[in-house]
C-alpha cells in the first residue's frame, strides 16, 4: 500500500476562539443547538513533496465557540467502514455518519465528549462486522459549563457536625454521591429522607446499591471505593463486562469534571476485622488514590475535605 499521512489539528485559546487546520481527514462536525453549522473554510496550499502532480492543500477555519457546541473529528476509517458490504457497498458515508452524530446529540442532549465518540466508533466497528478494515478513531470537544461531582464518604469525627454533612449536601450545586451506610443513615436522619436499598443487578463482590432523595446513588463506602479505585488503575473507560456499584461509581467520576470529597475522618469499627483483605484501606487512603488517578489520568479537578 501507499504511505500517507493525514492530520488535523486544533487550537482554543482561552476565550474560546477556535483554529481548525485540516488536511486530508474527512471534514469535521460542528454541531450547534442540534444542527450542523457549516464553518467557513479557507484553502491553504502547500509545497508539492518530489514527484506529486498537485500540490496538497489544507483548510484553515476559525471561529468563536459558544456554550453548548460540539465539534466531532473523525478518521476515514468511520465513514468507510462497512465498504464492500451488502448493507452499506459504498461505505457509511460522511452524510449518514452527520445524521447519525446528530440523532445521538437529538436524543441524549447532555451525552458527553467521551460517550458520543465511543458511539460513533462502535458503529462504525459494528459496520465492518467488528474487523475494521482501516483505522478507525473519533475525537469530540464539547462545550459547556463544568459538571460538579459531590462524593461524602464515612461519618464526621465530632458527632455535632452530622447537620453540617447535611448543609454540604443540601447546598451542592451538582451531583450527589454517597459511599457508606452510615453515612447514608445520617443524611437520611438530618434531611428527614429514605434510603431504599435496590436488590436489581446484584453482584457477589460488591455490596448493594441505594437511592435517596437528591443523591444520584447511594453504595457501600470502604468495598465499593476500594473497586473503584481498582477498576480506574487499570484502565476502565465506561464500557463494564458487568454493570455494578463500583462501575456506576466510576462512570459518575468519568462524566464529572470537579470532583468533591467530603471524607469523615472517625473510624468505622466495622473495618478493624484483622482478616479482611489488604487492599481494604482505610478511607482517607483509597479517596487520595483515586483522586491522583482522576487527575493524573483523566484530568478531573478534586478536592479532599476531611471532616
Amino acid at each position: 500500500g501507499i504511505s500517507y499521512a493525514t492530520f488535523t489539528i486544533v487550537d482554543i485559546n482561552t476565550m474560546d476562539r477556535v483554529k481548525i487546520i485540516e488536511y486530508e481527514n474527512p471534514p469535521y462536525l460542528l454541531v450547534r443547538e442540534l444542527t450542523q453549522v457549516e464553518p467557513i473554510k479557507t484553502p491553504v496550499p502547500v509545497s508539492a513533496a518530489k514527484g506529486r502532480k498537485t500540490p496538497p492543500v489544507m483548510q484553515y477555519s476559525e471561529y468563536d465557540a459558544r456554550a453548548g457546541d460540539r465539534l466531532i473529528f473523525f478518521s476515514d476509517g468511520i465513514p468507510q467502514s462497512g465498504m464492500g458490504t451488502r448493507a452499506k457497498p459504498l461505505g457509511w458515508g460522511n452524510p449518514a455518519v452527520q445524521d447519525f452524530a446528530l440523532s445521538c446529540v437529538a436524543r441524549h442532549p447532555r451525552v458527553s465528549a467521551r460517550e458520543l465518540a465511543r458511539r460513533m466508533v462502535t458503529e462504525a466497528e459494528g459496520n465492518d462486522s467488528w474487523k475494521a478494515k482501516d483505522d478507525i478513531s473519533c475525537a469530540v470537544i464539547y462545550f459547556r459549563d463544568p459538571r460538579k461531582l459531590l462524593v461524602m464518604t464515612g461519618p464526621s469525627v465530632d458527632p455535632g457536625r452530622d447537620r453540617d454533612m447535611a448543609e454540604i449536601f443540601g447546598s451542592f450545586p451538582g451531583k450527589r454521591l454517597l459511599c457508606g451506610g452510615t453515612t447514608a443513615m445520617i443524611l437520611s436522619r438530618e434531611l428527614g429522607r429514605k434510603v431504599q436499598v435496590s436488590l436489581k443487578n446484584r453482584d457477589p463482590d460488591i455490596p448493594p446499591a441505594g437511592s435517596m432523595d437528591g443523591a444520584e446513588l447511594v453504595t457501600e463506602g470502604i468495598i465499593t471505593l476500594g473497586k473503584a479505585a481498582e477498576l480506574l488503575e487499570s484502565g476502565y473507560s465506561g464500557q463494564p463486562v458487568r454493570e455494578n456499584p463500583a462501575t456506576r461509581v466510576v462512570d459518575l467520576f468519568l462524566d464529572s469534571d470537579q470532583i468533591e470529597f467530603v471524607v469523615g475522618t472517625r473510624i468505622n469499627d466495622a473495618h478493624q476485622d484483622p482478616n479482611m483483605p489488604v487492599e481494604l484501606e482505610i478511607r482517607r487512603n483509597i479517596v487520595k488514590k483515586i483522586a491522583a488517578l482522576l487527575e493524573e489520568r483523566h484530568l478531573k479537578e478534586t478536592s479532599i475535605r476531611f471532616i
